[in-house]
């Protein structure tokens, strides 16, 4: 493993601890974190009222190459959605609402949350 790819995900790591208390301190319960499937892995799955909450977490040191939710596109979206569908399907549960929400952190090089941005119920 290179050391660029051993950061990213101590960073990444960092970023879902950061968010996972961020959405707690919003009131939203968390159920899991780090589920994988076929399409992917959902970084955090928590609960907003009667609403599970597929959360995609972006983390990035400094300002430079743009915001962290500049990562999430179309093509990410669209994988999300199939976890998502996937993860009710799974877990019988038909008629639950869900949403997909984003948490975009960025971090000093130090590892001081310099921004935290909550975008909720992002739709394709």
């Amino acid at each position: 493993m290179r050391h660029d790819s051993l950061h990213n995900k101590t960073i990444g790591n960092t970023g879902e601890t950061i968010a996972s208390d961020f959405l707690r301190e919003k009131g939203l319960p968390i159920l899991e974190r780090n589920v994988t499937s076929r399409w992917g892995e959902i970084d955090i799955i928590a609960l907003r009222g009667e609403t599970l909450v597929f959360v995609e977490v972006k983390t990035k040191t400094g300002f430079m190459h743009g915001k962290p939710y500049e990562a999430v596109n179309y093509r990410k979206l669209a994988s999300l959605q199939r976890a998502a569908q996937f993860y009710i399907m799974k877990n019988k549960r038909p008629e639950v609402k869900y949403a997909i929400d984003v948490v975009s952190i960025t971090l000093s090089t130090t590892g001081e949350v310099i921004e935290i941005q909550h975008f909720d119920n992002i739709q394709m």
